[in-house]
């Protein structure tokens, strides 16, 4: 009897300690994907900044691959992908843990606004003001002015969603939003300056496109981590 005691016993110290071993594992996974994501975006930052200034101070703005400022820039890709990987890691968290109200929605605006720094529909805008004879250089105040409600409620829940987060996670979101809402500040401001001041004008292009493209960077990073907790923790419970 005392033997088979001993057994169960051991078999049940080996179970739990497999757990344990699982819980870690993806434990040390999300905290890898945050440090990843880190390393990204200041590798992004370093080669979109000596990309953009090349471009500027050796082609005058030759290399349209290289200008931060034009749509077809290879640096789109990043901002592009990890807003998308935001989505569909929030859309595998909910499956999870649904959510209600405007969270559950946050999959899809992500989705869009993904689409969004692909194509830029929002500088179609731009095409819109010229055949109304509107300048074109209110599309740069009009474009947030029309957003703004879509990304004030996205920035909120964001923000709130960081509060449950890991610390290290809800700290990357968090430092991500304000350096987006940041860029944006940047986007209205450049008004000034697209036209007057070219030298300040590219300036700001370099600030305001490495501060988008940080700040999606971590943002994305940080929902990813987040899943992959939520999804292990959840698959380890099931298989207890």
């Amino acid at each position: 009897m005392r033997l088979v005691t001993n057994v169960w016993a051991s078999r049940i110290s080996r179970a739990r300690a497999r757990r344990r071993a699982r819980v870690i594992t993806h434990e040390d996974l999300s905290e890898r994907l945050l440090t990843w994501g880190a390393y990204t975006a200041v590798a992004v930052v370093v080669f979109q900044t000596a990309g953009h200034l090349y471009d500027w101070l050796a082609t005058d703005l030759d290399i349209v691959l290289l200008n931060a400022d034009h749509d077809q820039a290879v640096y789109a890709w990043v901002p592009t992908t990890a807003i998308f990987t935001g989505a569909l890691a929030l859309f595998l968290q909910q499956q999870i843990h649904p959510v209600t109200g405007f969270r559950r929605w946050l999959p899809a605006v992500l989705a869009y606004l993904s689409l969004d720094e692909m194509v830029a529909l929002h500088e179609r805008v731009l095409k819109v003001l010229d055949k109304l004879n509107i300048a074109a250089s209110h599309g740069r105040v009009i474009w947030p002015v029309i957003y703004l409600p879509l990304l004030a409620a996205t920035t909120i829940a964001l923000w709130r969603m960081a509060r449950t987060m890991v610390p290290r996670a809800g700290l990357f979101v968090q430092a991500g939003l304000v350096m987006l809402a940041t860029a944006v500040m940047l986007e209205v401001g450049s008004v000034v300056l697209v036209d007057d001041y070219e030298n300040a004008y590219q300036v700001e292009v370099v600030v305001e496109q490495n501060l988008e493209l940080a700040g999606w960077t971590l943002i994305g990073s940080a929902l990813l981590a987040t899943a992959v907790r939520v999804l292990r923790r959840s698959a380890d419970e099931a298989s207890a």
